[in-house]
């Protein structure tokens, strides 16, 4: 099936039916063999709500993955073009990042919203690892969207919230483990929800990078010393310490208990009598 818009052809490769309402369209240009995700909304709430937003955009040369929307039998069709690029989802399941690219990859991802000038609306959408993709140092996304936020939520509060959720994601292993004091700091701004705007996430990001990173390497360095491991070590195994020190503790107060009484026997005096030899003419022998 294919859907023509003035002198455009877009063929239908795979629809993915999300509600009533609102399904994906993966497609492919006739003309120029280039992929897109097509958005087809049949909502008329949503697309009254989405409308503003997208005359927006359609004025903007930064954002270049928009290629515009049109109407279709009262629905709405809002063009993204299409990368086949690896989902960050599946990089961080399967990879173990260093710390430098992990920085790397946030960076890039700040910036990359930057660049297009995306309003708070997409920001929303984009401010996730199942939309995020990532190769060869570069960030893009997927707007295969299973989800369609009213605009009155798409504010700096969703926006911080997001922003928490994908760095939790991303650096998981180091707040985990409490690497970097500065990286615990930057996530409790998000969650108090400090920042006024998009931009001073990214300034705060990185004027934080450098010094996350001198902290995380020094944790690094620290892990491998001896003194550590073993410290390490002891708190992994302090479970089982706890329960061989109450044995031991139990069976020594036994042993003392027994000792006492031992001794007590066998320092009691012997009882004082009269000892006969004989009885008369009888011998006792």
């Amino acid at each position: 099936m294919d859907i023509q818009v003035f002198d455009k052809v877009y063929q239908i490769i795979y629809k993915n039916q999300i509600t009533d309402d609102y399904e994906i369209l993966q497609c492919k240009g006739v003309e120029d063999e280039t992929e897109y995700t097509l958005l087809h909304i049949m909502d008329y709430e949503m697309i009254k709500d989405l409308l503003p937003i997208l005359n927006v955009l359609q004025n903007s040369m930064l954002f270049q993955d928009y290629k515009g929307c049109f109407s279709k039998e009262k629905d709405l069709y809002v063009i993204f073009v299409r990368h086949n690029v690896t989902l960050l989802n599946d990089i961080l399941k399967e990879e173990k990042l260093s710390i430098e690219k992990k920085l790397h990859i946030g960076k890039k991802i700040l910036e990359k919203i930057l660049l297009f000038n995306l309003p708070d609306f997409m920001i929303c959408h984009v401010l996730s690892t199942d939309y995020i993709m990532f190769e060869n140092g570069e960030v893009f996304f997927c707007y295969d969207w299973k989800e369609l936020w009213k605009a009155e939520k798409s504010d700096m509060r969703m926006i911080h919230l997001q922003m928490k959720n994908l760095f939790e994601h991303i650096f998981q292993y180091e707040i985990t483990l409490g690497m970097s004091s500065e990286l615990g700091t930057l996530m409790q701004a998000l969650e108090k929800e400090e920042f006024e705007d998009f931009f001073g996430i990214y300034e705060a990001y990185t004027s934080l990078s450098q010094v996350i990173l001198g902290e995380t390497q020094e944790y690094d360095k620290t892990e491998h010393t001896f003194f550590y491991k073993v410290s390490k070590a002891l708190k992994k195994a302090e479970g089982v310490l706890q329960i061989v020190l109450f044995l031991f503790i139990y069976i020594l107060i036994v042993w003392f208990l027994v000792e006492t009484i031992k001794s007590a026997e066998q320092n009691e005096e012997p009882k004082i009598g009269i000892i006969y030899e004989s009885i008369g003419t009888l011998k006792i022998r």
